[in-house]
């Protein structure tokens, strides 16, 4: 930039907002105030990022070299360089791992180059932005960063320090800016690191030293209870938005930490009139985050929506989060997590269970998943136990599907025994729905762990030819309070290297650290793919403006201690998959099995109110076989002959028999082998329908492929059938005649300008379709669409049933089906099942063919 010094020794440039200091002045002023540094690298754990930066900075010749020996592992690190006066410096670090033995090695490293002024953060904005991550993360600090409007043309950050410690409270504020979004919050974090210069001292000696376990424990005490303050705070975020309860918080210092108010306002109506309520509590802890916990705590406790827990309890899941801060106590974690699941109510394995296997999961400990797995099984088996919550067994079950190393070995085994676990039957509607779940719920969970393997499986199989996404993102925002949501930045737009396909929210990807910040090749593709530093993510918003584009994203894993996430940390991107379709499927069957669940469970828990399933349907899907649901599957509910002339076309008997049935009773199966017109048929069905139909009424046609379901739309167009096709992976065909009859021009006219609104006013135009049109055609996971949720579609179609798993088919069912055709042929080959445990299991026996072989 224009204020940039360039220093000449190192060839580096700094930061606007950083002062460059003279070589002379320079190492005086590092010999005086590098103690506080030095001491932060001494008793961090991870000080890799760190030695990286300073790496980068003084640009050195490296050598290493990686070792073994009865201890454990060795690794050697060698400089060379002409400049800085360093000369030549070797270190040896040892450890029982890779991993520890050359952590050692960097953080001796460091401490030889302290007396180089780029080394240290006054100077080097790179280990400013470490040391502040490590400050936040050693002493439970909260670190509030924020973008602020630009001024001139230049990014600017301001950032707020705060920490409650034994002698008093730190509150620092400061500012950085810079050309770019990361070079901005790297000054600001450089700035906040000089402005708590007078608290240094104090503030280092209070991190405890890595070496010691019981430091250790005393520094994740609090990370323990800022665990249970995150999970109260992400339940009440939850539950005012889902009850629509305006909230308040009021904040005051007081000695000791702070005082917290929690008000609450929503309205209801009551006797035919509108009445406005009111809550509050107030509660005190040590740190602003801890009160506020506290009181959302005890106002969601005071209003029904949370079960009180008694503070010996809390005390005890605290003190479990504390020993899961450090991997030397894990087996200890393992047996007080036991110990507590014998103790208490399955209720209460809410609080502390689902973190608990969450970072073991991470660690890969599989002897203490296997000692609380079993410590489950057995509470959950003891007689007068009603069985694990179904919500916390999904989440259990879920925390596995993301775990990849080691090619998802230790998860999948982990999954496995899952379906030995007793699941409480409290939130279904009755045993059928209970068992139904339970099943499918469990193969969906190996199913999406089985796309998430064999999506990287395609890289590592043919790497050259299968590219990562053409960009480097840059971690902006790291994940904080416990949630894993992150930010990242990129001067390139979102886009596959192969297809041209853009990067889409509900996309998972693999996100792999580059410790160099240089890409990898083919030869070290593998084991970077599956190492332990990579992690899956799940996308969220992308914005993309004229300085490049920012992600946000959601962790989908524990963060193990071998994952780097520190700001400014760079990754390389993989598109695994899209997640849409089995939430989908879990939504379906969540909305035809269960009943209640805790309020203040995430938003996606719930089905959308618009889905619901029709009682007889119901109880066809769930048990085709019993004399009930044959009956009603058989009965007549609309006595119209059938008039074969109402059918354009020429039928043969079997397809006239098919139509008639379809006009009269509630199911009806049409088999047929390739080549003898089921799909014509459907079309006939469908054009029967409508000349039987009441206006208002709505018939909803999918198909697993979107093949299929455009060859519904093109051969409905032969019998004058207008249909409005839906969802993603439409051919250019079906799409060009799906425009031109339902666009009043706007989006002809979008795509004349290139004004890039063309995406949103198809979609407008679709959604202005689906509403005037009495045929919808999607995919079986497109039926899942928002589009659809104002809509009741009473008569469904489902062809290729044979082709799709069921609880795809449970999808369009779920859009208040009344009438129900599918059709299919379950003597071809299954539906398309990816796990080879999911195939094992049935994964692939199609709605059609349970239906079939209940006949």
């Amino acid at each position: 930039g224009a204020d940039r010094s360039s220093n000449k020794r190192s060839g580096m440039s700094f930061p606007m907002g950083l002062r460059r200091l003279p070589a002379r002045s320079g190492l005086r002023i590092a010999v005086r105030r590098c103690a506080n540094f030095a001491r932060l690298v001494d008793r961090c754990q991870n000080v890799v990022p760190c030695y990286t930066a300073v790496r980068n900075r003084l640009q050195p010749e490296v050598e290493e070299e990686v070792g073994q020996n009865d201890q454990g592992f060795t690794h050697m690190i060698q400089w060379s360089t002409s400049e800085n006066g360093l000369g030549v410096i070797r270190a040896e670090g040892m450890g029982r791992s890779k991993k520890l033995a050359k952590n050692e090695a960097c953080r001796s490293i460091i401490r030889q180059t302290l007396q180089v002024p780029e080394t240290l953060p006054a100077t080097n904005p790179y280990t400013a932005q470490w040391a502040v991550n490590q400050l936040q993360r050693s002493l439970a600090a909260e670190v509030e960063i924020q973008e602020e409007p630009k001024e001139d043309g230049v990014f600017v950050h301001s950032v707020s320090f705060s920490v409650n410690l034994d002698s008093g409270n730190v509150n620092v504020t400061a500012r950085g800016e810079g050309e770019s979004l990361a070079e901005s919050q790297r000054a600001c974090m450089a700035s906040l690191w000089e402005e708590l210069r007078p608290q240094l001292e104090h503030l280092t000696t209070s991190v405890p030293e890595a070496s010691t376990q019981a430091t250790t424990r005393k520094k994740t005490a609090a990370v323990g209870s800022s665990v249970r303050g995150n999970q109260v705070m992400e339940r009440h975020n939850i539950l005012v938005q889902r009850l629509k309860i305006q909230p308040e918080v009021d904040l005051t210092a007081v000695d000791g930490g702070f005082d917290a108010t929690v008000r609450w306002r929503w309205t209801s109506w009551l006797d035919g009139e509108l009445q406005t309520h009111e809550a509050e509590a107030s509660a005190t802890g040590r740190s602003k985050a801890a009160a506020k916990a506290a009181a959302m705590e005890k106002i969601m406790v005071d209003q029904g929506h949370l079960t009180a827990m008694e503070p010996d309890f809390l005390k005890q899941v605290d003190d479990l989060g504390a020993l899961l801060g450090d991997v030397g106590t894990m087996e200890e974690a393992a047996q007080r997590t036991v110990e507590l699941i014998q103790q208490r109510s399955p209720q209460d394995w809410r609080e502390f269970v689902p973190g608990v296997w969450k970072q073991l999961l991470a660690e890969n400990r599989e002897e203490e998943l296997n000692q609380v797995l079993g410590g489950m099984r057995d509470a959950a088996a003891a007689e007068g136990s009603p069985g694990i919550p179904v919500d916390v067994w999904e989440e259990l079950l879920d925390a596995c599907t993301p775990i990849v190393r080691h090619r998802g070995a230790l998860a999948t085994q982990m999954m496995l025994q899952f379906d030995d676990l007793n699941l409480d039957t409290q939130g279904f509607g009755g045993d059928l729905e209970h068992r139904y779940f339970k099943r499918f719920r469990h193969l969906l969970a190996l199913e999406r762990h089985g796309s998430y393997i064999q999506g990287i499986q395609l890289y590592t199989q043919d790497f050259d030819r299968q590219q990562p996404l053409p960009m480097l993102l840059r971690l902006h925002e790291g994940p904080k309070k416990g949630v894993g949501n992150m930010m990242f930045t990129t001067e390139t737009p979102f886009r596959s290297g192969n297809s041209g396909e853009e990067l889409r929210s509900n996309d998972v990807v693999l996100m792999v650290p580059l410790e160099d910040g240089q890409r990898f090749d083919a030869m070290t593709a593998e084991d970077k793919l599956w190492g332990d530093g990579s992690f899956l993510a799940y996308v969220g918003n992308i914005k993309r403006d004229h300085s490049g584009s920012r992600l946000s994203c959601t962790m989908l894993s524990g963060r193990g201690t071998s994952q780097s996430l520190e700001v400014g940390n760079e990754f390389q991107v993989y598109r695994i998959t899209m997640d849409t379709p089995i939430q989908r499927m879990v939504e379906a069957m969540r909305a035809l099995c269960l009943t209640t669940a805790p309020k203040w469970r995430e938003p996606s828990y719930f089905p959308r109110s618009c889905m619901a399933y029709d009682g007889a349907i119901r109880s066809v899907v769930l048990d085709p076989a019993s004399e009930t649901s044959k009956q009603l599957a058989n009965e007549t509910v609309e006595a119209t002959e059938f008039d074969p002339t109402m059918a354009p076309g020429t039928l043969t008997e079997d397809q006239q028999r098919a139509v008639a049935k379809s006009m009269q009773q509630r199911v009806t199966l049409i088999q047929g082998p390739p080549g003898t017109g089921k799909t014509y048929t459907a079309c006939a069905v469908i054009s029967t329908w409508l000349q039987q139909m009441d206006p208002s009424e709505k018939i909803l046609a999918v198909a697993d492929s979107n093949v299929a379901a455009d060859n519904i739309v093109a051969k409905l167009r032969a019998f004058g059938v207008d249909a409005v096709r839906i969802g993603d992976g439409v051919g250019d065909a079906v799409r060009d005649y799906v425009d031109g009859t339902f666009d009043d021009g706007s989006l002809a006219r979008a795509i004349a300008d290139g004004d890039g609104q063309a995406t949103s006013k198809r979609h407008m135009m679709l959604a202005r379709a689906v509403r005037s049109q009495q045929v919808t055609v999607s995919t079986c996971v497109g039926a899942g669409m928002e589009m659809l949720d104002d809509h009741r579609f009473t008569r469904v179609l489902v062809d290729e049933c044979s082709q799709a798993v069921e609880p795809s088919a449970l999808i369009p069912l779920s859009r208040h089906c009344e009438r129900l055709v599918v059709i299919g042929d379950h003597r071809q080959l299954p539906a398309t099942v990816i796990s080879n445990h999911c195939q094992r299991l049935a994964l692939g026996r199609s709605l059609f063919a349970a239906l079939i072989d209940a006949r």
